[in-house]
């Protein structure tokens, strides 16, 4: 444990009245550059640590310092806010301190790294740093102890990342009972995964011709992505640790890389950011307009916000790559950003903290996100009604094919009644034109066969009803005896 003094500070500024343009307010206090910077919502309060070695919390609704932590013997490399109570912050000094963010009181200091700190991250009452004495802690953030110690790197130990592999929503963390893991990014140009449970080494992914200088976890898909000095990204499956694919784009070293649904955004050394096709490594665009390195990237609501070294904030529009607002204030680099509702935060080596107003932007992306779900609704209508047109179209053609079909099949009967018919001006066999006289001739030979057969037809119906009149008056009695009498005087003959 250890103790830190803090001066408590008087709110200087009540109200939201923007200085010049966009910029709300400039918070000035630090004497030495700012590096990292923490925003908590819940708590309304900004937390940034500087090379004066001092830590300072912000109250955001009056933009003024509450109060200044101070205590480390060395620059502040990093800061978190932790259940919006307390501040953690981790130093040059190789300790880390948790502060009481009402007070501004120390209430623990933790002490086990050989070296500086470079990075640390906190999930639930768990904190993990990274140093250049080449080692991970895993530090217990209620009682101050070291829980693990991750071993296996052959120099210092920089980017760092939890992967919840268990996905419990619960506040606690049973170290003895895990199988999440935490990825780390060394200057030994390898990264590794190692168990929380055991703090033993998984695997080591190697295949990066440089030091691993940043990274980044998707958590659905269990991928990992590496930002190297050999200016690659490189794609990492986590279940087996095998190298997927190598980003190529940019020509200088990358030092900040984020996840935005499927596009991955790496900012370099070379004055660029690249937005990549996450699945396939294609680069979708490339974001320019830059006059000195990257130093960070931060995407919110739609919108790429960049920091630079000439100590401009750009905003861009991810979708068409168009540099949206230059916000001009810092007089040198810009170290660190950070988007939240409709501010942007950025912190400079100037020593100061800015509040730039971004609703401006956001309201201009929402109506543009708006106008262009309203284009896909419409697109899709279209689309919709194109399809039922083609049906109709297809229902239409099968109904025509159908009356021609029927048309056609009475057509050929009407044309064999007419050629078969005695009155058609040709003859079936030769085809030459009947005379009047040959047709009066036809006609004759017609009427007179069908008055034979008339004739022939009425005899035999004739001949048909006397024999049927002769059956009918003969008695059956009569026939008989005749039948049976010439039998017997046949046999009698005989």
């Amino acid at each position: 444990m250890g103790a830190g003094a803090s001066r408590k500070k008087t709110p200087s500024n009540g109200g939201l009245q923007k200085e010049k343009g966009f910029l709300i307010k400039t918070l000035s206090g630090h004497t030495g550059g700012i590096n990292c910077i923490d925003y908590s919502a819940k708590a309304k309060v900004i937390i940034t640590g500087s090379d004066d070695r001092t830590a300072r919390v912000w109250d955001f609704d009056t933009f003024s310092c509450k109060v200044v932590l101070e205590g480390h013997t060395g620059y502040v490399t990093c800061c978190k806010s932790w259940h919006d109570h307390f501040a953690i912050t981790a130093s040059f000094d190789r300790s880390v301190r948790k502060w009481n963010l009402t007070s501004g009181n120390c209430v623990m200091k933790m002490e086990n790294h050989c070296h500086k700190i470079n990075q640390l991250i906190i999930h639930k009452s768990f904190m993990f740093t990274t140093s250049y004495d080449k080692t991970v802690i895993c530090w217990n953030l209620r009682t101050g102890e070291a829980e693990r110690n991750f071993r296996g790197h052959t120099n210092s130990v920089g980017p760092i990342a939890y992967l919840d592999l268990e996905n419990d929503d619960s506040s606690a963390l049973d170290l003895t009972d895990t199988t999440d893991v935490i990825l780390t990014g060394s200057i030994d140009e390898t990264a590794k995964i190692w168990s929380v449970e055991t703090a033993k080494c998984r695997a080591t992914l190697r295949g990066h011709k440089g030091p691993i200088t940043c990274l980044c976890v998707d958590q659905n898909n269990r991928m990992l992505y590496t930002g190297s000095r050999d200016n690659t990204v490189k794609k990492w499956n986590l279940q087996n640790g095998k190298l997927l694919q190598t980003f190529k784009g940019h020509t200088d070293t990358i030092i900040r890389m984020q996840l935005f649904g499927k596009m991955l955004f790496s900012a370099s050394l070379d004055r660029t950011v690249c937005c990549w096709m996450a699945d396939y490594g294609d680069v979708i665009r490339k974001y320019k307009d830059h006059d000195h390195m990257i130093s960070d990237i931060h995407v919110y609501q739609g919108i790429l916000f960049t920091g630079c070294g000439d100590g401009k904030v750009r905003a861009f529009d991810i979708k068409s790559g168009n540099l949206k607002q230059t916000y001009k204030g810092h007089s040198y680099v810009v170290n660190c950003l950070m988007a939240d509702q409709t501010f942007v935060f950025s912190c400079s080596y100037d020593g100061n903290l800015k509040i730039w107003d971004i609703n401006p932007l956001v309201k201009d992306r929402l109506k543009e996100e708006k106008h262009e779900q309203q284009q896909k609704q419409q697109k899709q209508e279209q689309q919709k009604l194109l399809q039922q047109q083609e049906q109709h179209k297809l229902q239409q053609q099968q109904l025509n094919n159908n009356t021609s079909t029927s048309s056609r099949g009475s057509t050929s009967l009407s044309h064999v009644n007419e050629v078969t018919s005695p009155t058609n001006d040709y003859s079936v066999r030769g085809g030459r034109k009947l005379t009047s006289h040959s047709r009066r001739r036809m006609d004759s030979k017609a009427k007179s066969t069908t008055s034979f057969h008339t004739n022939n037809s009425n005899n035999q119906n004739n001949n048909n009803n006397l024999s049927e009149q002769k059956l009918m008056t003969s008695p059956i009695a009569d026939v008989k005896p005749v039948f049976s009498n010439s039998f017997r005087h046949s046999v009698a003959s005989k």
